[in-house]
């Protein structure tokens, strides 16, 4: 796949007046993937450009209803402290730092009122699994609290809102999906192995890809498709270890492929497909609403 490079930015660093401004984009439709280093983005016939480039470790995405992008990043070679970042990309191409020296923020996911939520996760501090949420405003604050996980620690990574404005939260090492209620009651959704993204669909079932057992980058990761009720269905199966989910208008779910480096179309019918290859570990994605 020809890949043409149509935005860029370039070194990415902690304040905002470093920030270098973007070109304007505005095309419904378009699925964007983050990679180790970029924002790629893909029309529907699957023709790939360059959103953004000079990214460190992009962990997460969300738009809003005014077409703003926003994007957890690390920005730091240490994958986890507190130099995280959520950046703004507003629809006229300019960049600001919404919130900084965030602790590995990961999944982002926004409710009806415009706040942003995203899942944090410390390694080295036991029972400090969290919720994170920014309200418009740019005010931060703890949300919820996951409590003490496996192995004394929590590795998050999609967060998704339902109909009703639960919010479900994929736990790797916990092998679960929590659900947390609007008034911030947290409980076990589903077990399910090593889940990593998270989607709904329009018919309120939720979408969950797994990475594999044991983390291992050979295992046959799949996505379950997982009913109100929690009655799961295995949806594919066998394509190694997936992260990032996100449907089109069309009932399409695009899969973030992380051991073969590509992302995957699965039809409504079922169908499975390669919709791009090339990326440098694709992890998260967003259809442009």
């Amino acid at each position: 796949m020809k890949i043409y490079r149509r935005t860029i930015l370039t070194a990415v660093v902690m304040t905002a007046a470093a920030l270098l401004p973007i070109s304007a984009s505005a095309n419904p439709g378009d699925l964007y993937a983050t990679d180790n280093s970029s924002i790629r983005i893909y029309t529907p016939d699957g023709t790939g450009s360059i959103f953004a480039s000079g990214l460190l470790r992009p962990r997460g995405f969300a738009f809003d209803g005014f077409g703003n992008l926003f994007v957890a990043t690390l920005d730091t070679a240490t994958l986890f402290d507190s130099q995280g970042q959520i950046l703004k990309f507003a629809p006229d191409g300019t960049v600001t730092v919404l919130a900084s020296r965030l602790h590995s923020p990961e999944g982002l996911a926004l409710d009806g009122a415009g706040n942003l939520y995203f899942a944090c996760g410390d390694f080295s501090h036991p029972a400090t699994g969290f919720i994170t949420k920014i309200t418009p405003q740019g005010a931060v604050s703890k949300f919820a609290f996951l409590g003490k996980g496996d192995h004394g620690a929590h590795q998050n990574f999609g967060v998704a809102f339902d109909g009703q404005g639960n919010l479900f939260v994929a736990d790797n090492i916990a092998e679960a999906i929590y659900v947390i209620t609007p008034a911030r009651r947290v409980s076990t959704f589903v077990s399910l192995p090593v889940p990593s993204g998270l989607a709904f669909d329009g018919a309120g079932n939720l979408y969950a890809s797994d990475f594999g057992p044991d983390f291992d980058p050979s295992a046959p990761g799949g996505v379950t498709k997982i009913a109100p009720d929690g009655t799961q269905t295995i949806v594919v199966s066998g394509l190694g270890n997936l992260l990032g989910l996100a449907f089109d208008p069309y009932g399409n779910l695009f899969v973030a492929g992380r051991t073969d480096n590509v992302i995957y179309k699965i039809t409504p019918d079922g169908s499975v497909s390669v919709f791009a290859t090339g990326l440098d570990v694709p992890q998260f994605l967003a259809v442009e609403p």
